[in-house]
């Protein structure tokens, strides 16, 4: 895939200093240990320094490579197309300690995705695609115009703490609907809703009785923006979510998350093919809605049976 302004393909590159630990770690213990040990020690009867690293760097790269260790960066970048479509590429450098690992976007659009991991990290598909997904979403989310995300968010006349207090706000608010998203696309599990039922209630203590209804309103949603969010993290007891489908026909569909102005109530469609429809998607529910392109699919998938 290409970035939207450019025609330079998109590009993942991995650290030397992070393919070379990665490997090294791999490689201890493994079935082709010892193969991988002798062409590395040939390396070290080269004269030349400078030669040297560029023969590590090339050997470390190869074995990345072989071990297919950039798998599950690969994939997860491959389920956000939003993000391959408007980037110029994803560089992957090591980090030593979990609180330095995450990603950003940086430079001027079409941006770079920076991601910082630690080299463990990529011997464990499973965790490291479960911490992607909810990285690269957040990316996704910054770089959709429906969202229309904003770096700052308004400064409180009450000084520095409130507005850390704001921001912490504001993370939980994103963080739930993140994971709520990935529980129905299936890329997380059930648990993950207690673990921010709890985080929202915890964050917001003074809705009391109505925080789990409030939480609702974050976490089972497929439409939210970065206006919504701010104003709910400033005033969460009169604020909440905006419903685009309900005043202004405007949203996102539950089903292929493609913005749409013309989202159809999936409590009108007939029986039948809401039941084709939850085969595919079992934690849809009609309420949700859906655009007319997924609705007519649905239905002609019917018709063809």
């Amino acid at each position: 895939m290409q970035p939207a302004s450019s025609t330079a393909p998109f590009r993942l590159e991995f650290d030397n200093r992070l393919m070379e630990e990665a490997v090294m770690l791999r490689m201890a213990g493994h079935a082709q240990e010892r193969e991988f040990r002798r062409l590395r020690d040939r390396i070290y009867d080269l004269p030349n320094e400078e030669e040297r690293e560029k023969q590590f760097n090339q050997l470390h790269q190869q074995w990345f490579l072989r071990l297919d260790l950039g798998h599950a960066v690969g994939r997860a970048l491959g389920e956000q197309p939003l993000l391959m479509r408007n980037t110029r590429g994803c560089r992957v450098v090591r980090v030593i300690f979990p609180k330095e690992e995450g990603a950003d976007l940086y430079g001027s659009p079409p941006m770079t995705i920076g991601l910082t991991l630690r080299a463990s990290n990529l011997l464990n598909d499973s965790a490291l695609l479960a911490f992607l997904r909810h990285e690269f979403m957040h990316l996704a989310d910054m770089l959709d115009p429906c969202f229309a995300y904003e770096p700052e968010l308004p400064r409180s006349e009450a000084g520095p703490t409130h507005d850390n207090l704001l921001r912490e706000r504001y993370r939980v608010l994103w963080n739930t609907w993140i994971d709520g998203r990935l529980l129905r696309q299936g890329w997380a599990g059930e648990p993950v809703r207690k673990k921010r039922l709890a985080e929202f209630r915890a964050t917001f203590p003074m809705l009391g009785e109505s925080s789990e209804t409030k939480f609702s309103q974050w976490f089972d949603s497929p439409y939210h923006t970065h206006k919504e969010l701010a104003a709910f993290a400033l005033h969460p007891e009169t604020a909440g979510p905006h419903y685009p489908s309900e005043q202004s026909g405007a949203g996102r569909c539950a089903l292929c998350q493609f913005p749409s102005f013309d989202l159809q109530d999936g409590r009108d469609l007939p029986p039948p093919t809401v039941e084709e429809i939850l085969v595919d998607f079992p934690n849809w529910r009609p309420n949700q809605g859906l655009c007319r392109q997924c609705a007519d699919l649905y239905r002609g998938c019917r018709k063809s049976l």
